[in-house]
């Protein structure tokens, strides 16, 4: 969780302000600042329940990949998990873009100081955000390649021969029962193991989709920072 710095870092620079504000501009400000902090707190709590739901896809994934055989309920679980991290990542992206500091005239001229430091930890959020969609990103290639892997398995098991680039193409279907018309499963086992084939594949065909959308979030929020870390220099220059 990214440590709200704020009030201590504010304690320690001085606006650079000779002419004292007037009554109704101090009261605009406070406004700013108390609706400021509520929107970083909930951001915050946002970003650890997301963390939290990118844990709990970890230790399905591996419960599903040790699981000898396809278990409607994991899937079912990780199905749930995976909307519930796309749904939240979208309202944090949402939440940065209302949250993202304007250089406003006034602001810059008047209260440059406090303009810096929310523009810093609005930076300092993102980047977090960005961290962890990051990880977990490479949290479902990985898992991606697993269960390519485990497809591969499953078919020796069914006593199925296909060469990489038949298996490669089979995957690149999207459609679950590609590997039924490809397997005669006449016996329990080739049975079994093709249910987990089709679920697997589910699983890939769910993946392929998620892991492009959250590159284009991904991309998104990274140009967000360049901007917040561009005006954070802005700033800078002119104090």
């Amino acid at each position: 969780m990214v440590k709200d710095r704020l009030p201590e870092l504010e304690a320690r620079i001085k606006v650079r302000n000779n002419s004292k504000p007037k009554n109704n501009e101090e009261n605009d400000f406070s406004q700013l600042n108390s609706d400021f902090f509520d929107q970083v707190n909930e951001l915050h709590a946002d970003i650890d329940n997301l963390q939290q739901d990118i844990n709990a896809v970890d230790r399905l994934q591996k419960d599903i990949l040790a699981s000898p055989q396809q278990d409607s309920r994991l899937d079912n679980q990780l199905n749930e998990l995976t909307n519930s991290i796309r749904l939240r990542a979208h309202k944090i992206r949402s939440s940065l873009k209302e949250l993202e500091l304007q250089e406003d005239g006034k602001l810059l001229s008047e209260m440059s100081g406090k303009y810096r430091l929310k523009s810093s930890q609005h930076a300092a959020i993102s980047r977090q955000f960005v961290f962890i969609m990051n990880n977990y990103s490479r949290l479902q290639v990985d898992y991606r390649d697993k269960c390519k892997a485990r497809i591969r398995t499953k078919l020796l098991v069914a006593q199925v021969s296909f060469s990489e680039d038949e298996v490669e193409k089979m995957l690149e279907k999207n459609h679950t029962g590609i590997f039924t018309q490809a397997i005669m499963a006449e016996t329990e086992a080739a049975k079994r193991s093709l249910s987990d084939i089709e679920a697997r594949h589910a699983d890939i065909i769910r993946l392929e989709k998620s892991i492009q959308e959250m590159r284009d979030l991904f991309f998104n929020v990274a140009l967000l920072v360049d901007q917040q870390v561009s005006a954070f220099e802005f700033m800078h220059v002119l104090l």
